[in-house]
């Protein structure tokens, strides 16, 4: 989980906003706020999804939760694992199980199922119809993803939203002056 709370009084002076009134700046925060959450969960997505190499940004859009309350957000990044059709990369069938990423799987084996989707799967008991698809562990690789790209870009991007916000509402108020 990615908590963020970032202290806007140290923000204002420095931008010289003080005619805006403070009901002003709190919009402006928020709106800030609300900007960067989502440029955090963009990025967020875009990283997991190339580190991870998913087929499709579908199944990691599902994992990513963003929460937001009294000028703090939250970002919550399920790290369970996935299915290994849902990753990008070549399965081979090996003589007690399947090979995938150089992780191997034992007992497994890869079948197409009639919905087209074709995967390594394993039995759970010995009934036929028992399948349980194969899955890949990510926590690992997505901690590592996160922790070296997002953490150390998150204030300055909220700095950027912010200033352009307060000098967007100081240029609209020497407008109409």
């Amino acid at each position: 989980m990615i908590q963020i709370d970032i202290d806007t009084a140290q923000l204002v002076p420095s931008l010289g906003a003080i005619e805006l009134t403070q009901k002003e700046i709190n919009a402006v925060a928020h709106r800030a706020h609300q900007r960067t959450a989502k440029a955090v969960q963009r990025h967020v997505l875009k990283v997991l999804s190339k580190e991870l190499e998913t087929k499709n940004t579908k199944a990691m859009r599902r994992r990513i939760v963003l929460k937001r309350r009294d000028g703090k957000f939250s970002l919550f990044v399920g790290l369970n694992d996935l299915p290994v059709s849902s990753l990008k990369g070549r399965m081979k069938q090996v003589s007690n199980g399947v090979v995938f990423r150089s992780q191997r799987f034992e007992k497994a084996f890869i079948a197409k199922m009639p919905s087209g989707k074709k995967s390594a799967w394993r039995r759970r008991n010995k009934n036929r119809n028992s399948l349980v698809e194969v899955k890949m562990p990510i926590q690992r690789d997505a901690d590592a993803a996160i922790r070296r790209q997002i953490y150390d870009d998150i204030v300055e991007l909220f700095r950027h939203h912010f200033e352009t916000d307060i000098k967007g509402r100081m240029a609209k108020k020497a407008a109409k002056l």
